[in-house]
């Protein structure tokens, strides 16, 4: 296909602009009239404009380039579950054949350091595992940017966060839950030992939820839960929580009118 000169420009100008909603226009003109391999350099100069590549149809720009993970332990942990020899970079082609991933406790990273910097686990790079459907983190302190790449993984049908913090001896909890809410496809959410008290970030169209566990956490009251329409016809462990023993009867009816089985 021969491009012309004219719209490459014009591509390349809002490709370059600091304004990501010209990006996202470039890539929707370029999704129905191709994109020049000239661009392809600033078409993945940043995450989300590799994010935009798989969006609009541009995979290939990206399948065979090497993924950039900050985190050693994370990247270790992929390519040990993708069988990948030991030494062998982690293409995008791989990271997308990745269904299933378990990041268990690092002992001498979570106890050991006393919150060094760069101590704390990062998830960047995960993003692109668009094929993940079941993700279990065990014992891990966040970055600063907690879970926000959680959104991304929208296939995602089992979640297990288990003693989830944001600094070393669990002395602050996780500030924004909200990706969590991108998760439509769930079947299982299991947020233990994470420190929760207000559950309003959880979506109201988890149409698919079959199973929520919420043990070992601070909450003392159901009501987020009666208020949201997606809790029905599932098993909810609430275990291990200070639950208003006022309250608890009249939400449990509540909860039980919508077919939701409470172990409490």
């Amino acid at each position: 296909m021969i491009i012309e000169a004219n719209y490459i420009s014009k591509i390349e100008k809002l490709l370059n602009s600091d304004d990501e909603v010209n990006h996202v226009i470039a890539f929707q003109i370029m999704s129905e009239m191709g994109a020049p391999i000239d661009l392809y350099p600033i078409m993945t100069n940043q995450t989300s404009k590799m994010q935009l590549c798989m969006q609009y149809g541009f995979r290939n720009v990206i399948a065979k380039r090497r993924v950039y993970m900050p985190d050693e332990f994370v990247l270790t942990t992929i390519c040990i579950e993708l069988s990948l020899p030991y030494g062998t970079p982690l293409r995008y082609q791989d990271l997308w054949r990745l269904e299933k991933l378990q990041i268990p406790e690092y002992p001498l990273r979570n106890h050991f350091t006393f919150g060094l910097e760069d101590d704390a686990t990062c998830l960047d790079g995960l993003q692109f595992a668009t094929q993940l459907k079941e993700l279990s983190i065990v014992n891990h302190e966040m970055d600063k940017s907690e879970l926000t790449v959680l959104q991304h993984l929208t296939n995602l049908e089992i979640l297990k966060l288990k003693g989830i913090s944001l600094e070393v001896f669990r002395m602050k909890n996780i500030q924004n839950w909200k990706p969590i809410g991108h998760l439509l496809q769930l079947k299982e959410l299991h947020l233990v030992d994470c420190q929760l008290e207000d559950l309003a970030f959880l979506p109201k169209s988890m149409s698919q939820l079959e199973h929520l566990n919420l043990q070992h956490n601070h909450i003392t009251n159901l009501i987020g839960l009666i208020d949201n329409p997606a809790i029905q016809y599932c098993q909810l462990d609430v275990r291990n929580n200070p639950l208003n023993a006022n309250d608890l009867p009249w939400q449990l009816e509540c909860l039980k009118m919508r077919k939701v089985e409470v172990l409490y």
